[in-house]
């Protein structure tokens, strides 16, 4: 799926900025995409039924980029690090959903990239969640 358009909003005030930078206004791109993978069945030799609980990877994709200067966190291993900038802002994440019981899956995810309201900078994030579901 594509996701086009523009982000509009206010802001009313920042660490940077006590008033607020006033009007928000950003251009805003996403691609998200869910690929399944589907085992052979080995009685009719296809791939026609394909469970949703089978190994599943998602990767999405964001892009902002702002019309006028705004605020950006910047975290390394000093404090944080705020400055107004105009520079587009990118977020990538991806996850592959692996089942290891009915309803129970293990689900390893890597992100980076940096994500409103104070566009914090995520550099190489790690995680592995247990995910489980539930039938109705």
């Amino acid at each position: 799926m594509i996701e086009g358009g523009i982000e509009q909003g206010h802001n009313y005030r920042n660490k940077l900025q006590p008033e607020g930078s006033g009007e928000v206004s950003r251009w805003y791109g996403a691609f998200v995409a869910t690929i399944w993978h589907c085992e052979i069945d080995p009685k009719s030799d296809s791939r026609d039924t394909c469970k949703w609980s089978d190994r599943i990877i998602e990767l999405r994709y964001e892009y902002r980029g702002p019309r006028r200067a705004e605020i950006f966190t910047e975290r390394n291993e000093a404090p944080e690090v705020r400055f107004l900038s105009k520079k587009p802002r990118h977020y990538f994440d991806v996850a592959l959903k692996i089942p290891i019981a009915p309803y129970l899956a293990l689900k390893p995810q890597y992100k980076w990239g940096s994500q409103p309201p104070a566009f914090s900078f995520l550099d190489h994030q790690y995680t592995l969640n247990l995910e489980v579901s539930a039938k109705r």
